[in-house]
């Protein structure tokens, strides 16, 4: 009999934070009502959400309604990636290697989120 090899190319589903970045990542933005869509949350969720966004290092942007539309709009601002700055005690201390690692973490988290 021969044996069945698991692939490990599947990917991790992305966690409702994460679908949440991407959908504020659109450079149209997305109100409420479509986030809510999108995660199935209510709307009150939704905005509790993105003041959880807001509360990290991540700045938000609100936009005017679209043409004919009543709903604020928000997208995450490009400027925020710029503004983060790390500052590394020692290179060769622990404290110093834990932060390098926390950098590139967040580097490759933007990465996959296109910012």
């Amino acid at each position: 009999m021969a044996k069945t090899t698991k692939s490990n190319s599947k990917k991790k589903p992305l966690t409702k934070r994460e679908q949440l970045i991407q959908l504020l990542g659109n450079a149209e933005g997305v109100t409420v009502h479509e986030v809510s869509e999108a995660l199935d949350w209510l709307p009150h969720t939704v905005r509790a959400a993105l003041t959880r966004v807001r509360a990290g290092d991540r700045k938000l942007k609100k936009l005017p309604p679209a043409e004919g539309e009543r709903c604020t709009r928000y997208r995450l601002e490009k400027a925020w990636v710029l503004s983060v700055k790390y500052k590394l005690v020692s290179a060769s201390g622990r404290e110093g290697r834990f932060r390098q690692r926390e950098a590139a973490a967040i580097q490759q988290a933007r990465r996959r989120v296109g910012i």
